[in-house]
């Protein structure tokens, strides 16, 4: 089984314009299948080896063939490879979705598969119509307060938080000079991914991680392994009512 890509050299621009705004369009159909992959774990099962859609599906308790066809998919865009006929491996952008890689995204792409994500995208016009904010009007609750009231969805929330986090923390640390500073303060910092690589990079800085009370109890214990447990106090509370003071 090769793998499928939109033109002889997977250019979009070298397909008619009719054909780049389908392919354009069906950018849901991707990413759904993106998210299905990651929170069912496929590119764990696979990190040993190749496996066939049917073993897959055994592993993740799905429909083998609706799984098939969400694999191939995904090889048509280099996630997977197809090694023989209905089995599949993973391919160097697939890696990204191994749990604790380095460079994981799978937490990431869990989150946009989340229910409440899709339902917000479909109250888009209204925003565009208004400049106002649907998250509310698609949830029925503001940002923060529903993944509170769903603390499943708000620890894959966290976790993509992390993930993303450990991304531009590298970038920031190496592009902005912190000389100078002795203290800092993290205003929703999740659990601390950025202040960590911070503190981690000016030994001689400390800091404040400023969360809202239960993703503060995460991030005690992800600064206390961390090793910065002394360095970084862990407060809690509300940014929209107040922030820590007292920091450079």
């Amino acid at each position: 089984m090769s793998k499928i890509s939109i033109s002889p050299t997977g250019s979009l621009s070298e397909l008619t314009p009719y054909l780049q705004l389908y392919f354009l369009s069906e950018g849901v159909a991707i990413s759904t299948a993106l998210s299905l992959a990651a929170e069912l774990g496929i590119a764990d099962l696979l990190a040993d080896g190749p496996a066939s859609s049917d073993e897959l599906a055994k592993a993740t308790a799905t429909h083998a063939p609706s799984l098939y066809r969400v694999l191939r998919l995904l090889c048509g865009v280099g996630v997977f490879t197809g090694v023989e006929p209905r089995s599949f491996a993973l391919t160097p952008l697939g890696e990204g979705l191994r749990t604790g890689v380095p460079g994981s995204m799978r937490s990431w792409v869990r989150m946009t598969g989340l229910r409440a994500w899709h339902h917000s995208y479909a109250e888009a016009l209204h925003s565009v119509r208004t400049g106002e904010p649907v998250f509310k009007r698609a949830t029925g609750a503001e940002f923060f307060d529903y993944f509170a009231a769903h603390p499943d969805e708000g620890e894959i929330f966290n976790g993509a938080m992390n993930d993303f986090g450990e991304v531009v923390s590298a970038a920031v640390v190496k592009a902005y000079d912190f000389g100078g500073i002795a203290s800092i303060v993290d205003v929703g910092g999740g659990h601390g991914t950025l202040i960590a690589a911070i503190l981690k990079h000016c030994p001689q800085m400390s800091g404040v991680l400023y969360e809202l009370p239960h993703v503060a109890e995460g991030a005690r214990q992800a600064i206390g392994d961390a090793g910065l447990a002394d360095r970084c106090e862990i407060v809690g509370g509300d940014f929209f009512q107040s922030v820590p003071a007292g920091c450079d």
